[in-house]
C-alpha cells in the first residue's frame, strides 16, 4: 500500500514536475558547463544534498553494518579493491525498488528549486535521478552522500570501541588521527609487532565478531596487494640473490627426486592435478625453510629499508598504486615474527625459486 500511495502522489505531480523541467531547459548550458568541472560539481552535489531536505533519504550505521555483513568487510585503507566494496554496499542498500522510489522523490522536488529560481540545484537533481534509473549497477553522487554520512558514524563506532584497546597500548585515537595515513599504518604495524599488544588485540577480537571481520579482510587485503608488490618488474632487487637461490633449488629437486610419484616431473612427464598439488606444497615447505634461515633481524631490518625507499620513490613518480603495494608490504612484514611464518618473506622466497626456475629450465633442464 505505501508503495501504490507513493506512486500515486507522484503521479498527481506529473505535469507539475513536467513545467518544472521545461522551465529548467534555457539553464541547460550553464548546468552542462558544471557537469564539466567535475570538482565543482562534486562540491555542488555535497552542499546540495547537505541540506536537511534530503535527511529522511540519508543511511545510517546500522545500515552500512548490514551491507558489510552481506557484502564483505572493507579492506586495507590503500587497497583500491576497498572501493568495489563500498560500491557493492550502496547498490545492496539501494536496490532496484529503492532507486526507483528514490528517483521519483527527487522529481517530486524539482518544482520548489524551480520557483526557488535554483535551476542549477534542480538540474543536479534531475541528473543523480536519471543517473538513479538509468545506471543501476554504478553510484552516483546523490547515493554517495547519502551513505558517507553512515560510513562516517560507523568509523567513529568502530573507532570508539578501539579505545580502551589503544589506550592499553599506551596510544590514543587522537595521536593516530593526526599522523599522516602511511605513517599511520607503519605506526599501528610496529605496535602489532610487541606480543603483548598482539595478545590484547587478539583478546579483544573474540569478544568484538565485526572488528574481527574487520581485521581478517584488511589483513587478505594487504597480502593480496603484497603480492602484486613482487609481481612487478621493478621490484626484483627484493629478492634474494641467485648466489642464494640455487642451493635451496636443490633441496628442492632432491626432495622431488626422493619421491617416485614427482620425480617423473623432472624426466618431462606431465604432472597429474594431485601431484602439481604436491609440488606446489613441497616448495612452500622449502620457502618457509629458506625463510627460516635467510631472514635474520638485520636482514630484515634491511627489507624494510629497501621497502620504504621503494615507497619514496614511487610517490616522487606519483605511482599510488605502488606506495600501498610497499606500504601493504611493510604491514605483512612486522605482522608475524617468526620468518617461516610471515607471509612476505616466505612469498619473497617462493618467487625466487620459481623465477629462477623458468630461468634456468631452458638450458639447463636438471636444474
Amino acid at each position: 500500500m505505501e508503495q501504490v500511495e507513493e506512486l500515486a502522489d507522484y503521479q498527481r505531480q506529473h505535469e507539475e514536475i513536467e513545467a518544472a523541467c521545461e522551465k529548467m531547459e534555457p539553464h541547460r548550458a550553464e548546468f552542462e558547463a558544471l557537469l564539466a568541472d567535475e570538482p565543482s560539481f562534486l562540491e555542488r552535489c555535497q552542499t546540495l544534498f547537505a541540506e536537511e531536505r534530503f535527511a529522511p533519504f540519508r543511511f545510517h550505521a546500522a545500515d552500512l553494518r548490514r551491507a558489510f555483513e552481506k557484502v564483505g568487510y572493507p579492506g586495507f585503507a590503500a587497497d583500491p579493491k576497498r572501493r568495489e566494496t563500498l560500491l557493492k554496499a550502496i547498490l545492496f542498500l539501494a536496490d532496484e525498488e529503492r532507486r526507483g522510489r528514490l528517483s521519483r522523490e527527487l522529481l517530486k522536488m524539482l518544482p520548489d528549486y524551480v520557483a526557488a529560481n535554483r535551476y542549477l540545484d534542480a538540474w543536479v537533481i534531475q541528473y543523480c535521478a536519471f543517473l538513479m534509473t538509468e545506471q543501476p549497477d554504478q553510484s552516483n553522487p546523490f547515493l554517495f552522500e547519502m551513505v558517507y554520512g553512515a560510513l562516517l558514524e560507523w568509523d567513529d563506532q568502530r573507532d570508539q570501541q578501539a579505545d580502551p584497546l589503544l589506550s592499553a597500548m599506551g596510544i590514543s585515537r587522537e595521536q593516530l588521527q593526526t599522523m599522516p595515513p602511511d605513517e599511520r599504518e607503519q605506526f599501528i604495524a610496529n605496535l602489532l609487532a610487541d606480543p603483548s599488544n598482539r595478545q590484547r588485540l587478539e583478546e579483544f577480537a573474540a569478544t568484538h565478531p565485526e572488528m574481527l571481520a574487520i581485521l581478517e579482510s584488511e589483513a587478505r587485503s594487504a597480502d593480496d596487494m603484497m603480492i602484486a608488490l613482487l609481481e612487478r618488474d621493478d621490484t626484483a632487487h627484493l629478492l634474494p640473490a641467485e648466489a642464494e637461490i640455487i642451493p635451496w633449488l636443490e633441496v628442492f629437486q632432491q626432495r622431488v627426486l626422493a619421491d617416485e610419484r614427482l620425480a617423473g616431473v623432472l624426466r618431462g612427464e606431465s604432472p597429474a592435478a594431485d601431484v602439481s598439488t604436491a609440488l606446489g606444497d613441497l616448495l612452500g615447505a622449502v620457502s618457509e625453510e629458506m625463510a627460516a634461515a635467510m631472514y635474520t633481524t638485520e636482514r630484515r631490518a634491511q627489507l624494510e629499508k629497501q621497502l620504504r625507499e621503494f615507497a619514496d620513490q614511487r610517490r616522487a613518480a606519483d605511482d599510488f598504486a605502488g606506495v600501498a603495494q610497499a606500504q601493504a608490504a611493510l604491514l605483512v612484514l612486522v605482522r608475524d615474527p617468526e620468518p617461516r611464518d610471515n607471509f612476505l618473506l616466505t612469498s619473497l622466497c617462493w618467487t625466487a625459486l620459481r623465477k629462477a626456475m623458468r630461468t634456468l629450465a631452458p638450458s639447463s633442464p636438471p636444474a
